[in-house]
Order: C-alpha cells, then structure tokens, then sequence
C-alpha cells in the first residue's frame, strides 16, 4: 500500500499537478533574462539573477527530499508550492535587495516538490518505478516547455510581467491539486522506501 489513493481522477489530477507546478520553474528559467534585460539590467546581472533562482531550485529540491522524510510527501508538496506563490507573483515587479531574496525563494520553494513528486509516481507504479521516474520527468520537461509558450503568447498580448505573475497563481492552483492525495504517514513513506 503505497499511502496514495489510486484511480484514473487521481493520475489526471496528479498530471495536472505536475504541469501546474513545472511551468513557473521552466517560465522563470526561460524568461528571467529576458525580464531583465527589457529593465534594463546588464547580461551580467540577469545572467546571475537566473542562476540565483536556479540555485534555489537545486536546494529547494534537497530540502524538499529531507522535509518528505520528516513531515510527508502531501504535506511538502502542499506547503511548498503555496510558499512559493508569493514569491513567484512579486519577483517580477521586485527591485532592490527584495529581487535577489523573492527570485531565491521562488526557485527554492518551487524546487522543494520537484524529487517528492518523482516518488510518488513512483509510488504511483511501484512495479514499474523506472518507468514511473522517466515519465515523470519528461512530463515535466515537457509542460515547462509548454507553460513557457504559453506565457510567451501572453506576453505577447499583455506585459511579461503580468504574464509572469501568472506563475503564483499556477504554484497556488498546484498546492490545491496536492489535496487529491491522500494524507500519508511516515510510517507509512519509511515501508515503502
């Protein structure tokens, strides 16, 4: 027993999740210079900028893994990615010593459910969790791509910058989805790993 409900609503919404969730991350890595550039900043300063919020993804990533360990996998996705939304929402319009913390906890807080979700759709498909990993990652790899057109079609409509605000509201509509899975325990992660 893998602590998940199962059922073809639970994989819709768990997809759903996942785009949700990987289209902020691969708009922000995408579109961050860009932002930047039309602000004015120096290919330098955007430059380090993106890889503020990179390395705040790859941390996020190593704090989510340990935080699953402790409070649950549900739990740390929930809490992450609504911690991620208000940073997500203001970077965009952030200046000053705020830009360089709000684009650090975006990433960092975005990232935090980026190897919890690889094991849960491991969980997903425990015969098959090699499978389940690969999927899962290309399915993310490929909504970012996704999410990253459709903000630049938007931009091209609205401002970047409301388009890229967008992202806190898909980080607050993935911790929603995050509910579909039922409560699990840590008994019940520390059997299954």
């Amino acid at each position: 027993e893998s602590g998940f409900r199962k059922g073809k609503w639970v994989l819709v919404a768990f997809a759903m999740l996942v785009i949700l969730r990987s289209a902020p991350q691969m708009t922000s890595m995408t579109f961050l210079p860009k932002l930047f550039h039309d602000r004015g900043y120096t290919p330098g300063s955007y430059g380090l900028i993106t890889s503020i919020f990179m390395a705040g993804a790859a941390l996020g990533g190593f704090a989510g893994g340990a935080l699953a360990d402790r409070w649950g996998r549900r739990k740390t996705i929930l809490w992450t990615l609504l911690a991620s939304a208000v940073p997500m929402y203001y970077y965009p319009v952030a200046s000053g010593f705020a830009l360089p913390v709000l684009v650090f906890l975006a990433g960092f807080f975005n990232g935090g459910s980026h190897a919890v979700i690889v094991v849960i759709a491991q969980s997903l498909l425990p015969h098959r969790r090699a499978l389940a990993s690969g999927l899962t990652m290309g399915f993310m790899f490929a909504s970012g791509a996704l999410g990253s057109y459709l903000i630049g079609l938007a931009a091209d409509y609205y401002s970047l910058v409301s388009a890229m605000q967008v992202n806190g509201l898909l980080c607050l509509l993935a911790a929603g989805l995050s509910l579909v899975l039922r409560r699990d325990y840590r008994e019940t992660y520390q059997a299954n790993t």
